[in-house]
């Protein structure tokens, strides 16, 4: 189902947009989602790292973490805002945390994988996060 949206521009022009990306509630849905695929990649990191390398520091951090980002991700589903933030905030920390890794190592797997997730769901939950606040004011 498509709807006509009004966009500035001559008298008369009406651009069809798919109802998906009209509103922020719907791009804050896509940052929930996002949210919760970077949780279960954490936690799933975690539990992987446990079993590699018997690194219990990686299932514990990774479990916190994890679960921290899925909590966050149904709260965003709901539409709550500072859930966004307490994400962004999770995920920016894992970003710099992998960055350091990245750049020790050398190896992409786990360092560079992780912080490219990082940066895609950062950038998933700033657009979701700006979208939403200039609509609403």
């Amino acid at each position: 189902m498509r709807h006509r949206v009004r966009r500035p521009g001559r008298v008369g022009d009406c651009i069809e947009t798919p109802p998906m990306f009209t509103t922020s509630r719907s791009i804050m849905k896509i940052a929930a989602a996002a949210t919760l695929a970077y949780g279960l990649m954490v936690l799933a990191g975690g539990i992987f790292g446990y079993i590699q390398a018997k690194s219990l520091p990686s299932l514990i951090t990774g479990g916190i973490c994890g679960v921290i980002l899925l909590v966050a991700g149904g709260y965003i589903w709901q539409g709550n805002m500072p859930a966004a933030y307490v994400a962004g905030a999770m995920t920016l920390l894992l970003a710099l945390f992998f960055a350091y890794r990245f750049s020790t190592t050398g190896n992409f797997m786990p360092g560079g994988l992780m912080l490219a997730l990082s940066f895609v769901a950062i950038v998933i939950l700033l657009y979701g996060v700006f979208r939403s606040l200039m609509q609403h004011g």
